[in-house]
C-alpha cells in the first residue's frame, strides 16, 4: 500500500504532510467558518485538526458548503482506493464523502455520507476508483447536510492496488447513524404467512371412494404466484459464450418475470429496436416469463431519438402519440404491462414544451391500443428516502400521480424503482413509503432494485439489507412483483459499484446467497407427510403451481396444482388411487 496524497498537520515524528487548507478550496461564502484548530485528546497522535463550521443548509445541495481538493495522481479503473481520515462532531454533523471527475459527467467513484460521532473516530472507506486522469478528479468533504461544527484530522488516500484482499473498511455505517428498528419483521412474516401463504389438503381414496391411511404425500413447488423478476440485457441474453449460457440459465433458474433493461425503450438503437426487443420476447414467452414494457415515454429529450429531438409544438406531440399507439401494438399479448410514464418530475422538458397533457393523454393512447395491458407509473427515490434528502421529489411524485388520475389517466399499478444508496433507509420507513402511496389505491410494483453503498465495498451489508428489502416487499399486500435491475456484473449498470448478485466471474455475493435463501428456501413450498385414517394430509404453501406426489406401496401418482387462495383458505385435492 502506498499513499497518494496526505494532508493535515500532525505531531513530529509522524507524517510529514502539507495543511488542507492550503490544498483545498473552500466554496462557503464565509471562509472564516474555515480555521486549523487544536486535535487535543486524538488518539491519531495528530496534533492539530481542521475545524469546519456551517451555519445554514440549503435542501438538496450538500454540496453548499464543500472543501475539494485536486487528486494530482492518475487512477485506474478497478484500483482499490481508501479515504481515512479521523474525524469528530459534537452535534453529530452529516458529511458527504466524493471521489469525482471536476467536469460532466461527474462521474464518481465514491459517494457516500457519514455521521460523525461526538468523540474522535477512525474511518476507512474503501472502494474501486475510475479511470480519471491526474489533476482530472477531485475528493469532496460536502458539509451541507446538517448545521453544526466537525473537526478534521490525518486525512489520506492510500492505494491498495498492490494488495491481494478488499481493504477493510473502519467506523462506516451504511445506514448513516439513522436507528435501525428491527421490530417489524415479526408482524412481516406473520402477513407472509397471511397473504402469501394458503391451505393446501390433499385426500386419498381408493376407487370406491374409500379413505387410503398412511399414503406417503409429497408437495414441491413449481412455480410462484408473486412475481420475482430481473432487467434482462440483450448481449448476454443472445450471446454464443459460456457467459451467455450461464446467463440464460440463470435467469430460468432464478426468475418468473422479466423486463428488457433498454430494448423497449424508444430511444434503443435510435428508435430502431423492433427487431431486438422482439427477439427478447419471444425468449421470454418460450421460457414461461411474462414480460414488463419499459417505457413508453420518458419525458426528457435525451431519452428521445435523435429525429424526434428537435421537434416543438404539434409535432412533438404526434410524435409522442404515434410512439406511445405503436409500441402499445406491437406488444399486445406479449407484455402484461407497460411503464407509460417514466420519472416525470426529475424529466420535465418534453412535458414543458408539448404540453402537461402529455402525461395523462400517454395513459389513455395505451388504453385505447390495448384494454387489457397494465400501465404504471414509475419512478425513483420513493422508498429511497436517503436520510430525508429525497422527501422532496417523493411529495412531487405524489402530487404528479393525483395529477395524472385527476385528469383520467387509467393508471393500474405504481412502480417504486427501489434503487437503493447510502445512507439507506431503514425498513419502517420503506414501509411507511409505500403506505404513502396507498392514497391511490392501486396496486404496487419494485421495478428496478438494487442496492450499493456509494462505491464503499460491504457486501455482507448489502446482502442483509437486500434480504431485509424483499422480505418487507413480499409482506407488503399490495406488492404484486419484485423486480431487480440486473443480477450479473457483466451486465450491470453499477458493476463498478459491485451492484450485481454475482460477480464479473459468476461468483455469488453474499446478495445472491439472501435471494435464493428466501426465494428457493424459505418461501418456496417443500413438504411431505402421511395419511390419516381419513385419507387426508395437510400443509400450507406458499401460492403458486406445485407438484404433488402421492405414494402407495410401489405406485405413484402425480398431479400439479395451482394454488391461488391465500389466508385461511383450503384447496383440497382429491387422488384415486389406481392399481
Amino acid at each position: 500500500m502506498r499513499t497518494i496524497f496526505l494532508f493535515g498537520a500532525v505531531t513530529a515524528g509522524a507524517w510529514a504532510q502539507p495543511d488542507l487548507i492550503s490544498g483545498a478550496s473552500w466554496s462557503h461564502p464565509q471562509p472564516q467558518n474555515l480555521q486549523t484548530v487544536s486535535a487535543e485528546g486524538n488518539p491519531g497522535g495528530f496534533a492539530t485538526a481542521l475545524r469546519a463550521t456551517t451555519t445554514a443548509v440549503t435542501p438538496g445541495q450538500p454540496w453548499t458548503p464543500q472543501l475539494s481538493l485536486v487528486i494530482p495522481g492518475e487512477t485506474r479503473a478497478g484500483q482499490w482506493l481508501r479515504f481515512r481520515f479521523w474525524a469528530r462532531s459534537a452535534n453529530t454533523s452529516r458529511v458527504g464523502l466524493v471521489h469525482e471527475l471536476n467536469a460532466a459527467p461527474n462521474t464518481k467513484a465514491l459517494d457516500t455520507v457519514v455521521r460523525l460521532a461526538p468523540e474522535w473516530k477512525e474511518y476507512a472507506l474503501a472502494y474501486q476508483a475510475s479511470a480519471f486522469a491526474a489533476r482530472t478528479a477531485a475528493m469532496r468533504v460536502r458539509l451541507g447536510l446538517d448545521v453544526g461544527t466537525v473537526e478534521f484530522a490525518g486525512w489520506r488516500l492510500e492505494d491498495w492496488s498492490g494488495q491481494t484482499t478488499v481493504p477493510p473498511s473502519i467506523g462506516f455505517d451504511p445506514y448513516g447513524g439513522q436507528a435501525v428498528d428491527d421490530s417489524w419483521r415479526e408482524s412481516a412474516q406473520e402477513r407472509i404467512r397471511q397473504i402469501r401463504m394458503g391451505g393446501l389438503r390433499v385426500k386419498v381414496v381408493d376407487a370406491e371412494g374409500l379413505p387410503i391411511h398412511l399414503a406417503k404425500v409429497e408437495v414441491e413447488q413449481l412455480r410462484h404466484s408473486f412475481r420475482f423478476g430481473t432487467a434482462i440485457a440483450d448481449g448476454p441474453l443472445f450471446a454464443n459464450s459460456a457467459d451467455g449460457e450461464k446467463y440464460r440459465a440463470t435467469i430460468r433458474r432464478l426468475f418468473n418475470y422479466a423486463v428488457p433493461e433498454n430494448a423497449t425503450k424508444w430511444n434503443f438503437q435510435n428508435g430502431n429496436g423492433w427487431p431486438t426487443a422482439s427477439r427478447m420476447l419471444d425468449w421470454c414467452a418460450e421460457n414461461g416469463l411474462p414480460v414488463r414494457g419499459h417505457n413508453l415515454f420518458w419525458p426528457s429529450y435525451q431519452y428521445l431519438p435523435t429525429t424526434v429531438r428537435d421537434l416543438r409544438g404539434q409535432a412533438l406531440r404526434d410524435a409522442i402519440e404515434m410512439r406511445v399507439k405503436d409500441a402499445t401494438s406491437r406488444t399486445r399479448g406479449r407484455v402484461v404491462l407497460w411503464d407509460v410514464i417514466n420519472e416525470a418530475v426529475t424529466n420535465t422538458e418534453v412535458i414543458r414544451d408539448g404540453g402537461r397533457d402529455l402525461l395523462w393523454k400517454a395513459f389513455q393512447w395505451a388504453r385505447e391500443i390495448d384494454p387489457e395491458v397494465g400501465l404504471v407509473y414509475n419512478d425513483y427515490n420513493i422508498s429511497n428516502v436517503r436520510g430525508g434528502s429525497s422527501d422532496a421529489q417523493r411529495q412531487g411524485i405524489m402530487r404528479v400521480i393525483r395529477e395524472m388520475i385527476d385528469n383520467g389517466a387509467p393508471i393500474t399499478m405504481l412502480g417504486d424503482q427501489g434503487h437503493m444508496n447510502v445512507p439507506l433507509t431503514p425498513i419502517p420507513r420503506v414501509i411507511e413509503t409505500w403506505d404513502e402511496l396507498g392514497q391511490f389505491g392501486l396496486p404496487l410494483e419494485i421495478t428496478e432494485f438494487d442496492v450499493v453503498l456509494g462505491g464503499i465495498r460491504d457486501e455482507e451489508a448489502q446482502g442483509k439489507y437486500l434480504a431485509d428489502y424483499m422480505t418487507a416487499a413480499f409482506s407488503y399486500p399490495e406488492m404484486k412483483s419484485f423486480l431487480l435491475w440486473g443480477f450479473w456484473d457483466g451486465a450491470h449498470w453499477l458493476s463498478a459499484q459491485g451492484g450485481g448478485m454475482y460477480r464479473r466471474d459468476w461468483s455469488p455475493r453474499p446478495m445472491a446467497e439472501a435471494y435464493e435463501r428466501l426465494v428457493l428456501g424459505e418461501w418456496w413450498t417443500r413438504e411431505k407427510g402421511l395419511t390419516e385414517e381419513t385419507g387426508e394430509w395437510s400443509t400450507r404453501a406458499f401460492l403458486g403451481r406445485h407438484r404433488v406426489r402421492v405414494t402407495m406401496g410401489e405406485t405413484t401418482q402425480t398431479v400439479e396444482v395451482e394454488l391461488t387462495e391465500n389466508g385461511d383458505a383450503v384447496r383440497e385435492v382429491v387422488i384415486v388411487a389406481t392399481p
